[in-house]
């Protein structure tokens, strides 16, 4: 049986901590997911640590994960660096951390958890084929000369075996007064320095994710005020969710679930100064408007959390929410309206798409005059679809323009009636 790679991932989003695993578990390698902060995650059994902070605005965590990867890296761990922060400090990570078990994420224009998931394939690939060799070296077989980063994998594999035994969770955040702290940092004045917002970090990890997961827990199984739309990227999911929060004609908050600027940049939005983020809005400052009365929030720098979530149930508002290709997000699967927009673009059929029955399937750009009919791409997608919205490029390029969603510049009782039996009906079609 071969090893498993363990993997220790510290991030401040547990959805990103379990898409990791459930990724992981379709793969054919033996990796095994587990988060930094486990009680029973014991150094000498951690090969590879993930350090994912995606919110600019978090320039002190941001710091801190500096300070515990340096500490990470002095023991000869492999580190998968994904932190926002300016080019002041991507600098100094870089310069503190380059090496070959360094794989910096930061560098990608929108790294997201696809790219953290495959540095984590490359590397259990890479210690799998050194393991392979050390133990073709012992049997006397023989093997293709070491390349420098595997030799170097092997080198750090070694440092490793030589550990303490200490949990990981204590190396990295060892509290003060017990004497291991100085050990550990020598006389690395950098190291000392940071310690105590690394301290502050783990701290406010752990009471942060429990108290999101026990929210989670309380959230009903649907949420009555929520519309959430999803789909393929690049099929027009901000654009079918601009011109739903316009077809329902009552009050309603149009929200960025994710962070894309899409529909900032659908409404022509991108540059203004009055936008609001999610935070702002709950904490009661007023949206800006379009110019069909719906209320906009449209800036976010990470998920919608569950304590967001229970918030939003809470305002008693009409929200459609854009959360791009998250369907697996818990606002999409709880979300009373759930719906999913594909194009009829032949690359879909690959991808992976929300269970048949649990939500409303839009077609958008279908293409007039096409060769093909709607009961061909239904039957390519094994899916009937609710909705098409045919291809109107120019009316898409005048609705960017004006600001004013397409539902609202064809003839109401074509289009607007179409639109609104999406919301007509009890439960969700397949």
């Amino acid at each position: 049986m071969k090893e498993k790679v363990i993997v220790a991932v510290l991030s401040a989003k547990p959805a990103v901590d379990t898409y990791l695993a459930e990724e992981i578990e379709n793969n054919k390698l033996p990796i095994e997911i587990r988060s930094l902060t486990d009680d029973e995650l014991r150094f000498e059994d951690c090969h590879c640590v993930v350090l994912i902070e995606s919110r600019a605005s978090a320039v002190d965590r941001a710091e801190a994960l500096l300070g515990i990867a340096a500490q990470i890296k002095a023991e000869g761990k492999h580190i998968i660096w994904s932190v926002v922060g300016d080019s002041g400090f991507q600098a100094r990570a870089q310069a503190e951390l380059d090496g070959p078990s360094f794989t910096n994420l930061s560098t990608k224009p929108k790294a997201d958890a696809n790219d953290a998931l495959d540095s984590i394939v490359k590397f259990a690939e890479a210690y799998i084929n050194v393991q392979q060799e050390t133990t073709a070296e012992t049997t006397g077989k023989r093997k293709p000369p070491r390349s420098t980063k595997k030799a170097a994998a092997t080198d750090a594999e070694q440092q490793t075996k030589e550990s303490t035994g200490k949990r990981l969770r204590d190396l990295v955040f060892n509290p003060t007064g017990d004497g291991d702290q100085e050990e550990l940092l020598g006389d690395d004045e950098p190291l000392g320095k940071v310690v105590g917002g690394i301290r502050d970090v783990f701290q406010s990890f752990l009471p942060e994710r429990e108290r999101e997961q026990k929210i989670l827990q309380q959230l009903p199984d649907e949420l009555d005020n929520i519309i959430a739309v999803s789909g393929y990227s690049g099929a027009g999911v901000s654009y079918v969710a601009w011109n739903i929060a316009a077809c329902l004609k009552k009050p309603v908050v149009l929200m960025e679930g994710r962070q894309t600027g899409a529909l900032a940049g659908w409404l022509g939005r991108i540059n203004d100064s009055d936008l609001i983020t999610r935070k702002e809005f709950l904490e009661g400052k007023s949206p800006s408007r379009d110019n069909q009365g719906v209320d906009l929030v449209l800036k976010a720098d990470d998920l919608i959390r569950p304590s967001e979530l229970q918030a939003l149930v809470q305002t008693k508002r009409t929200i459609v929410v854009d959360c791009g290709p998250d369907f697996e997000s818990e606002v999409f699967k709880r979300a009373k309206q759930r719906i999913f927009v594909a194009a009829p673009d032949p690359h879909y059929l690959r991808l992976p798409r929300p269970e048949q029955g649990t939500c409303t399937w839009v077609l958008n750009q279908w293409p007039h005059g096409s060769t093909f009919n709607e009961t061909f791409i239904e039957q390519s997608f094994n899916r009937r679809f609710d909705l098409i919205v045919p291809a109107r490029p120019r009316q898409a390029v005048l609705s960017t323009w004006t600001g004013r969603a397409w539902v609202n510049m064809e003839d109401e009782d074509e289009v607007m009636k179409v639109w609104q039996k999406l919301f007509e009906r009890e439960g969700v079609t397949s």
